[in-house]
């Protein structure tokens, strides 16, 4: 499997689910201040230029979720879950990172360390004070369950 991505967390869902898996994979880093990302032959395997992204033996796949869930499916591992029941759990919490957590640590990550690590900007205090407020309330809410 090759994997086409930048250094972020849903790179590491991916690297986690493979060596979690067993799976092999070879991983391509790419550059985004050069725009590796925007080239023809990565926008032929994401029609967004964006990462991650993987294929070899299946048709490409560009969401880290999608691409972690094809992944267990294939290795027939629990890792997944071994019912609907056990699976739409998973995808309860997965989706629950995808669309809510994941969104605002993505913001927090934007905001506090790239904008003045790489762009010399400061950040956007209320979306930054937004995601801790909404992050919080998320942890406590997984902490019940």
């Amino acid at each position: 499997m090759n994997i086409y991505s930048f250094p972020t967390f849903n790179l590491t869902k991916i690297l986690l689910t493979a060596e979690e898996l067993g799976m092999p994979y070879k991983l391509h880093l790419m550059d985004a201040m050069k725009g590796e990302h925007k080239k023809p032959e990565h926008l032929a395997r994401h029609p967004h230029g964006q990462s991650s992204c993987c294929g070899n033996q299946w048709p490409t796949l560009f969401e880290s979720n999608s691409i972690c869930r094809l992944m267990a499916e294939l290795k027939g591992n629990n890792l997944y879950g071994n019912t609907p029941e056990q699976r739409a759990h998973v995808n309860e919490w997965i989706d629950m990172m995808g669309y809510h957590i994941g969104r605002w640590l993505t913001v927090y990550f934007f905001e506090e360390l790239v904008k003045p690590g790489l762009m010399k900007a400061q950040p956007s205090e209320p979306r930054s004070r937004k995601q801790v407020i909404f992050s919080n309330n998320s942890y406590r809410y997984s902490n019940k369950r």
